[in-house]
């Protein structure tokens, strides 16, 4: 007798919990239940989007970070580790490239002149080893050197 009273105290036990489990999967499916970033619920896009992984339908700024291409986006430098590499290349006596108009992920022509970084720059702003620059009148250019691809540009 104990048995049989065990025996239906788990089924009765189970039913509880496979009603639960179904309406909780219902709120789920309904939408009543409020986006939560932590459950990976999206109010707009994908389950599990972020906004560094939501698809570029779903994200205007995403979209137009797609189209840039790699070599076009910033070099990550601060404000002051620009003004200091701009100061130091600035005052060097590497004469300025006349008459061209680049800018991010364009290639330089082959007949403007790329200088090594002083050692000092590369010492304190370690992000720009291996790269060379190009003194603009307005503004310096970094380029990397076995493409002559410009990687990034200070201004004044």
């Amino acid at each position: 007798m104990r048995s049989g009273s065990f025996r239906h105290g788990v089924i009765a036990l189970g039913l509880c919990g496979g009603v639960a489990l179904a309406g909780a999967a219902e709120s789920v499916n309904t939408g009543s239940v409020s986006p939560d970033v932590n459950s990976g619920l999206a109010s707009s896009g994908p389950i599990g989007a972020t906004g560094q992984t939501m698809p570029a339908k779903f994200s205007a700024e995403n979209d137009a970070l797609d189209k840039m291409p790699i070599m076009g986006h910033p070099l990550p430098l601060t404000a002051e580790q620009k003004r200091m590499v701009y100061d130091s290349l600035a005052a060097g006596s590497e004469a300025e490239a006349k008459g061209i108009a680049v800018g991010p992920a364009t290639a330089l022509p082959a007949d403007v002149t790329i200088h090594g970084l002083p050692d000092n720059v590369t010492e304190q702003v370690p992000a720009l080893k291996g790269y060379k620059f190009v003194k603009l009148s307005d503004k310096i250019v970094i380029v990397s050197p076995p493409n002559r691809v410009v990687v990034g540009e200070i201004a004044k």
